[in-house]
């Protein structure tokens, strides 16, 4: 009915639309009615019932379920455009413009060419009522490429007309008359007449102004008869209104004047037409009310209904449940009683199996640890290389029998079900990349060329830590054991819609066709294996890891060729799970060069030792800047990722760049990797150590590498923590809070020795740094020109360094530290000196005794002479 422009039909059926989406609930359907009953009111110019309605659409719009699918964004958008149109009717630029452009965007997103023509020329229309004429046409022209590439021929006309009304305004007439008489030919080809009288009273229009008065009424009489057809009182009144102009300018001011009350009637119909809307829209509410009453006692009567169902099918269900267990029980008993001593002889079997195993492989490492010993405490004569070489033996087999020993304890308790693991969610590309990279200098040592790659930035999952580190590292560790110099190992990730895909690739040794069935058996070695100082544990403790976290793993294998391990892992295990920063396990490759680390730091954010002013979030009192140090993007986001929002993080891609950062912001703590282009981070600590300004700053090292002889290089160079990578976040907030909180300390404990001026440490830095800016502030507190600028110029640093220095090491800036030190040498000079108030002030740096009278009273609670008369 709208297209044929009969809109009092139009509404009508709109609305019964509404009611019948209403009672079936449809919420598609309910907002596709509301926003149709909304530019039914628009077009019959009702904007206050066409607002109303085009609200209640983008409501529903909002709450609608399938709101995101393309669908129910579409009908959002009919209202937010409508809505535009509502307040560009009413001459609200501005917020028409920013109804439009949302709009806009979203008709982007959704690939709507005829949807973005219409919100282009909407713009346009605004730029045409700012009389800002170029910019309207650019997206009129806009309007039209995308009406023209949507086949949208009721747009191309509306374009032209668009075109026409620019020319008309700047008073091109010819121009103007030439669009319109393109629009009027598109739009005779459709039967929207509604959009079809706009070019033609846009004709009238046009010839009128041009003295072709002829023409012109042909075209008003033309738009009077066809807006008479549709009942549109607002055309027929500009119909009218043109009518007017053309019998005044010819002269008729008789007819002029009774097409002028005529245009005013319409005015007046469309004023009661109003009026009927608002009838019309109590009675939908009316009727809507009615409805849902309707709907609601359907539905409760539906809902009792099918509960009493529910009932009779639970109740048939446990009572053939109870009966299926009771067969089952019964079965299960007489199975247990048949295979029972079948499962004791196999268990006993094993058992004897295992001790034989497990008593062979500790054989191996005692014989040669007892055996070198016994050597060491014979043989007198023995070089310092010798003993050396004895040395390496035995520490090498005892931390082979350490490994033994930690796997197969780990293994117990996955058997017995002690293990309890934490599952977690989290971007496991992050994860295996720091592992890998632990393992890069130990490969490199090997002349080993050991990558890592993923087809994915980030791959999100549920898994367990703990297991994923033992994974890689046991395949790991086995490719490089098993690889030649100058081989080649990749690591690589991959993900489909509901498993992740970790493989571990080598060209070395390969495996022997008849070893493989075999090769993930408990203790099974194969001849390669034996030769290397395999234990036969790491694959198998590797497939139980594996199972655990619901996967498979897979090997095939060419011998002399290399081998290729395929590890699939569901993505997901529960929706309970929540994303967390992952932790870690510290555990090495069975003949690193790297000594086993502690398991104390395994920590996790619930045992923890995190200060109470640092829980439930409450990190503000430290007010910290952190300059975060890294050249691996990934890490960098990770790391980020989990730091409070409390602290103001700031990165930096190499230590150069951190160094230039440092001095510019002087952070509050310092976290950075060790190896990075430029400058490392042993560098960068021993710089940032030698640096008066900087010196005060703690730096926390993070690192693959973590033999001891590393970590006493990194506090050689002046780090104050030393952390391995893969690490838990937790340990790092907590390392972090820990100095944060000791630099705290500090700074009451270097503001009591100024005060009080009590002996210092010795070779304590940051004390001589706040003891020379001491000594300076006495020496000029006198002078009236003595100021901050002063005391920062004096120092030989600026103004925003010396506040970020002072801040830090004695928790001041540097106006309330002067001010603390002005007024700690006036109580010394009040108590021992017996000068007049005055004389003080003035040599205290205060020239006004009043104001040094409320400063005082400001920090001491007492006024001066009160302050001397009290007793000591």
């Amino acid at each position: 009915m709208r297209v044929a422009s009969d809109f009092s039909k139009a509404i009508e059926y709109h609305q019964i639309g509404l009611e019948a989406a209403y009672v079936i609930n449809d919420t598609l359907g309910i907002t596709r009615a509301l926003n149709s009953i909304a530019t039914d009111f628009r077009r019959i110019g009702a904007l206050p019932e066409a607002s109303e309605y085009h609200y209640q659409a983008l409501y529903m719009a909002d709450i609608f379920s399938g709101k995101n699918k393309d669908e129910g964004r579409k009908n959002r958008i009919i209202a937010i455009n409508g809505l535009g149109n509502v307040y560009l009717s009413f001459g609200n630029l501005t917020e028409a413009e920013s109804l439009f452009r949302e709009a806009l965007a979203e008709e982007i997103s959704l690939g709507s060419e005829l949807g973005q023509a219409i919100n282009y020329a909407n713009i346009g229309a605004i730029y045409e009522r700012r009389e800002q004429y170029d910019s309207a046409y650019v997206y009129y022209e806009r309007s039209m490429a995308c009406n023209i590439s949507a086949g949208s021929r009721l747009g191309v006309g509306l374009c032209h007309i668009y075109f026409g009304q620019i020319h008309e305004l700047q008073q091109e007439y010819d121009e103007a008359e030439q669009k319109y008489l393109l629009a009027y030919e598109v739009m005779s080809e459709i039967s929207d007449t509604w959009h079809g009288l706009e070019a033609t009273l846009a004709l009238a229009r046009i010839r009128l102004l041009k003295r072709d008065y002829t023409q012109s009424l042909q075209f008003i009489y033309q738009a009077r008869d066809e807006a008479e057809g549709i009942q549109s009182p607002m055309h027929l009144s500009q119909v009218y209104d043109l009518l007017h102009e053309y019998n005044i300018r010819r002269g008729n001011y008789a007819a002029a004047l009774d097409d002028f009350k005529i245009s005013k009637e319409y005015e007046d119909t469309i004023q009661n037409m109003k009026k009927l809307n608002k009838v019309i829209e109590t009675r939908l509410g009316f009727e809507r009310d009615k409805h849902q009453q309707y709907v609601s006692n359907l539905n409760l009567r539906n809902e009792m209904e099918a509960r009493q169902k529910q009932t009779i099918i639970y109740a048939s269900i446990v009572s053939l449940g109870l009966l299926i267990l009771s067969l089952i029980a019964l079965f299960y008993a007489y199975m247990q009683r048949t295979s029972s001593n079948k499962v004791l002889r196999r268990l006993n079997r094993l058992r004897t199996d295992f001790f034989t195993n497990v008593t062979h492989e500790f054989r191996t490492p005692l014989t040669v640890i007892l055996g070198l010993s016994n050597q060491l405490q014979a043989q007198k004569e023995i070089t310092p290389a010798e003993t050396h070489s004895y040395l390496r033996a035995i520490d090498r087999q005892g931390r082979h029998l350490l490994s033994l020993v930690n796997h197969l304890l780990s293994m117990s308790k996955i058997n017995a079900g002690m293990d309890n693991p934490r599952w977690q969610k989290g971007n496991i590309v992050v994860y295996a990349r720091m592992v890998v990279e632990s393992f890069e200098l130990y490969a490199k040592n090997k002349q080993l060329n050991l990558t890592f790659s993923s087809d994915e930035p980030a791959i999100t999952m549920d898994f367990i830590p703990h297991y994923m580190e033992n994974i890689l590292q046991n395949l790991i560790s086995n490719a490089i054991k098993f690889s030649h110099p100058g081989g080649e190992i990749s690591v690589r990730l991959s993900s489909t819609d509901n498993k992740t895909i970790l493989q571990v690739m080598d060209n070395g040794l390969g495996i022997d066709k008849d070893e493989l069935e075999r090769i993930f058996d408990l203790f099974y070695q194969g001849d390669k294996t034996e030769k290397r100082n395999g234990s036969g544990i790491g694959l198998s403790y590797t497939r139980q890891m594996v199972e655990m976290m619901n996967g498979k793993i897979e090997v095939e294998s060419q011998e002399n060729m290399g081998s290729l391990f395929t590890v699939s892992l569901p993505r997901h295990r529960s929706k309970d799970i929540k994303a967390q920063p992952t932790i870690h396990d510290k555990q090495l490759p069975e003949d690193a060069a790297v000594p086993e680390v502690s398991s104390s730091v395994r920590a996790t954010r619930s045992d923890v030792a995190i200060p109470a002013n640092a829980g439930n979030g409450e990190y503000s009192r430290y007010n910290a800047t952190v300059l975060l140090i890294e050249d691996n993007d990934d890490v960098l986001l990770y790391l980020k990722s989990f730091f409070p929002k409390e602290f103001n993080v700031v990165t930096a891609r190499d230590g150069a760049e951190g160094m230039d950062l440092a001095y510019e912001l002087i952070p509050d703590i310092i976290v950075s990797d060790i190896m990075m282009p430029k400058k490392d981070g042993l560098v960068f600590s021993r710089e940032i150590r030698e640096s008066e300004l900087l010196n005060h700053i703690p730096v926390i090292l993070l690192t693959a590498k973590s033999t001891m002889d590393d970590r006493l290089k990194g506090l050689q160079h002046g780090a104050d923590a030393y952390i391995k990578k893969p690490f838990d976040p937790s340990e790092l907030l907590v390392q972090m809070v820990a100095l944060l909180e000791s630099r705290r300390l500090l700074k009451d404990k270097y503001m009591h020795y100024v005060l009080k001026e009590s002996a210092t440490p010795k070779k304590d830095v940051n004390m001589e740094f706040l003891q020379k800016a001491t000594d300076i502030v006495y020496s000029e507190m006198h002078s009236p020109h003595f100021s901050v600028v002063s005391l920062a110029d004096r120092l030989s640093i600026s103004s925003s360094q010396l506040n970020r220095k002072l801040n830090a090491i004695s928790g001041h800036t540097p106006s309330g530290f002067i001010m603390r030190l002005k007024i700690e040498r006036a109580k010394k000079k009040l108590t021992f000196e017996n000068k007049p108030i005055g004389q003080i002030a003035e040599e205290c740096g205060f020239y006004d005794v009043a104001y040094f009278s409320r400063t005082f009273k400001r920090f001491t609670k007492v006024s001066p002479s009160q302050y001397r008369r009290m007793p000591r």
